[in-house]
């Protein structure tokens, strides 16, 4: 997989990187223990996904304003990402 290559060599140049996790994460981990694990990888900050959805959500509403015609797709949804991107 060419993404966790990309990460192992981030991770291995001490590159800052910020973890953005699922919301679903409690169902699996505690947050305290989440964010050990991951700042032990080598990961400076963890934040819940949800704070970049809200950031999305006001910049999209912003440019609907702007843009009543045009049309947005948004989604962290790693696979529809890369869909959009080969197509």
């Amino acid at each position: 997989m060419k993404e966790m290559e990309e990460l192992k060599l981030l991770l291995e140049k001490k590159e800052k990187l910020i973890a953005m996790v699922a919301p679903a994460f409690p169902i699996a981990y505690s947050k305290e223990e989440l964010v050990i694990k991951l700042r032990s990888l080598g990961f400076q900050y963890v934040v819940e996904v949800s704070i970049g959805a809200v950031r999305t959500n006001t910049t999209i509403l912003n440019l609907l304003k702007e843009n009543p015609s045009a049309r947005f797709i948004t989604s962290p949804c790693a696979s529809f990402v890369r869909l959009i991107r080969t197509k």
